[in-house]
């Protein structure tokens, strides 16, 4: 992923009421650590912390955070969100090196229709909603996509069946288990011998 530019603030205050009045300026406070440094308070233009994600940036996102006129890479790591209004409430950021190889949990996406698990009234159930991979921050990937549409009734999908870019590797055991097809109910699955019994 490209690296995006933000323009943060030193925090000389903490504490509640501080963030409160930060959030009514259209500021988002936030931590950066990471490098056993010690965590600097700072905080950041909450539109463009907006912009990072509205690019289906999350989690991870890569982003060149300017503080006192010198620039840092870093990665957004937890993100709170507002209980009702659902906006960003604080950030963490940790710092990384472009060129050091750092391991991250990264999302994974469900897409397709798994039409013969639908056949037999099943459902594919998402064992993980993450995956562990390393790389290099510019290569770690917004989100991992994996298609069910092929998948069979009682099949299992594993870390090791993902498909990883180019650049990044799986920090976990292969046999890491993602998903798996279950039937409905009471629902006798065909097998290839039953066929040929029909057939015959």
């Amino acid at each position: 992923m490209a690296e995006l530019q933000l323009v943060a603030e030193r925090r000389t205050e903490i504490g509640s009421s501080e963030s409160k009045r930060l959030r009514r300026a259209g500021r988002v406070p936030a931590i950066v650590y990471g490098h056993g440094n010690e965590p600097i308070a700072i905080s950041v233009d909450a539109k463009e912390l907006r912009q990072v994600f509205s690019h289906g940036h999350g989690a991870n996102a890569f982003v060149s955070l300017k503080i006192d006129g010198k620039k840092h890479s870093a990665l957004t790591k937890t993100v709170q969100h507002h209980k009702v209004r659902q906006v960003i409430s604080h950030i963490d950021f940790q710092l990384v090196n472009r060129d050091e190889v750092i391991s991250v949990e990264v999302p994974i996406e469900f897409i397709g229709d798994p039409v013969e698990v639908t056949r037999y009234h099943g459902t594919v159930e998402h064992l993980s909603s993450s995956v562990a991979l390393k790389a290099t921050p510019e290569k770690i990937p917004n989100v991992i996509t994996v298609d069910i549409s092929h998948m069979a009734v009682d099949q299992i999908l594993s870390a090791g069946d993902l498909v990883i870019p180019k650049g990044v590797e799986l920090d976990t055991d292969p046999g890491f288990q993602i998903a798996i097809a279950h039937a409905g109910r009471g629902m006798a699955v065909e097998t290839s011998e039953d066929e040929n019994s029909a057939s015959s």
